[in-house]
């Protein structure tokens, strides 16, 4: 239930970033930016709708964002995530496997 995860995570976090689920009856990135908002009560500041893993990871690596990342989703989206940004560090990200924390769900 991705609402009870927001709710779990978001009073720690700075910043988030949603991506369009790969599944055809996923949710729309814009949508569950919508539902961040909604369930932080609009205290972050930074909720930021993108349509794929590449278009968040730049946005992430444009802002200068620095600290722990975590990243929840499908197994497949986990994958991308690790294939783009720790082995091949794409998009001018610096990160490895102590500073991202992925979670299935």
């Amino acid at each position: 239930d991705y609402e009870q995860i927001l709710r779990t995570t978001l009073p720690r976090a700075k910043r988030v970033y949603t991506i369009n689920a790969p599944a055809p009856r996923g949710l729309e990135s814009e949508q569950l930016a919508e539902c961040a908002a909604k369930i932080s009560d609009n205290k972050i500041k930074h909720i930021e709708a993108k349509h794929n893993v590449r278009e968040a990871l730049s946005s992430i690596s444009r802002d200068g964002v620095t600290g722990r990342i975590v990243v929840f989703g499908s197994l497949s989206f986990l994958h991308e995530v690790y294939e783009k940004v720790i082995k091949h560090s794409i998009c001018g990200i610096k990160l490895t496997d102590k500073n991202v924390e992925m979670i299935y769900g």
